[in-house]
């Protein structure tokens, strides 16, 4: 039996047109009667994954490898502490980046982060206004916060000079995961409680079931995937894979809107 971790945006997901591709949901059929159990793997909170809950899976590693759950069982989860929220928001603000404290139930987003969020988005279908974007991933105004259990913490910059003096300020209570743009694009970076990234959401699900990295493979497209990618056996790349990721991988299946899983599915004779 093997443990297969699936991203969403631009692997399970077609950022396109939003939708999953049949030949994906084809394949996780196939692979789970066959004995093998496939989750969902993501930097998203629970409160943008509404849309994502009805699908068969054996379970979902959410927010970076922050929140866990198994059978509707959550087997982890770690969120960061008021304390620390106020500690990343002054950091964000001092560097001049816009923020998104991401929650449980909904996420919540600070004035220059809503504007930073959705140029990040520019090129997706989650819609073409914040209303529609809000709607679809669950996300208020900062002013709005309540009293909600925060996972993990998004800002946006330009410039990776800034993310390498926001991690050093962070120092070792936390880690960070950025996804990869173009020059002078906006990067999103992802802040977590240190010993919380995707591979470690990993190793508790195989250590759940008394197995090793060696029965998981993952599979992604951007760089919070990276140590997903690395440490599986094989990590797969999407054909649509930012180049960091293809660097890494052990196997590079096609773009996520030419079946991509499916042929990594068949490829691994995990079907």
């Amino acid at each position: 039996m093997k443990h297969i971790f699936l991203d969403i945006d631009g692997t399970f997901l077609n950022p396109k047109n939003n939708e999953v591709p049949q030949s994906t949901l084809t394949a996780i059929e196939a692979a789970t009667k066959k004995g093998h159990r496939v989750y969902l793997c993501t930097g998203r909170p629970t409160s943008s994954l509404k849309r994502f809950m009805d699908y068969p899976m054996s379970g979902i590693i959410c927010a970076g490898g922050s929140h866990i759950c198994i059978n509707n069982k959550v087997i982890f989860e770690k969120t960061l502490t008021p304390t620390q929220i106020k500690f990343v928001e002054k950091i964000c603000t001092n560097n001049h980046c816009g923020y998104l404290l991401e929650g449980k139930n909904f996420n919540y987003a600070s004035k220059l982060g809503a504007e930073q969020f959705m140029e990040t988005i520019k090129d997706s279908s989650f819609g073409s206004t914040w209303e529609e974007v809000a709607e679809e991933l669950g996300i208020l105004n900062l002013e709005d916060l309540m009293d909600d259990q925060i996972f993990k913490i998004s800002f946006y910059t330009k410039d990776k000079n800034i993310i390498e003096q926001v991690r050093k300020d962070l120092g070792s209570e936390f880690s960070i995961a950025y996804t990869s743009k173009e020059p002078g694009k906006i990067i999103e970076t992802e802040i977590f409680s240190a010993g919380c990234n995707k591979a470690d959401g990993i190793k508790r699900v195989v250590e759940y079931y008394g197995q090793t990295l060696d029965d998981a493979i993952g599979i992604g497209d951007s760089m919070n995937d990276f140590e997903m990618i690395q440490e599986c056996n094989p990590g797969i790349a999407m054909g649509n894979a930012c180049q960091e990721i293809k660097d890494i991988a052990d196997f590079i299946t096609k773009d996520v809107d030419q079946d991509g899983i499916y042929f990594a599915f068949e490829y691994f004779d995990l079907i």
